[in-house]
């Protein structure tokens, strides 16, 4: 038989990590500003700054869809798929 020490009767046994469930971001101007801001966003799709700003009004354009989601989803939250414009892509 092993010999049992003070310290494997007083700790507690190990668990692994409760993870949060990714919080679901509903508003352009919030995925915008944790993706690090307007100027960040804009240089990640070679724009101007000004049109991602209208991105609060208009919301925002179905192309940038995988390339946002999977930088959200990287940074521990997702986000409401219906912020996407996805009539733009029905058009063309």
């Amino acid at each position: 038989m092993t010999q049992i020490e003070m310290r494997d009767i007083l700790s507690p046994p190990l668990r692994a990590p409760v993870l949060p469930m990714p919080r679901v971001i509903r508003d352009p101007e919030e995925v915008v500003r944790r993706l690090g801001g307007t100027v960040k966003v804009a240089k990640m799709f070679g724009l101007r700054h000004g049109a991602v700003v209208n991105w609060r009004s208009r919301g925002l354009p179905a192309k940038t869809y995988p390339v946002m989601r999977d930088a959200c989803l990287e940074l521990g939250f997702e986000v409401d798929e219906g912020m996407w414009n996805w009539y733009e892509l029905a058009a063309s």
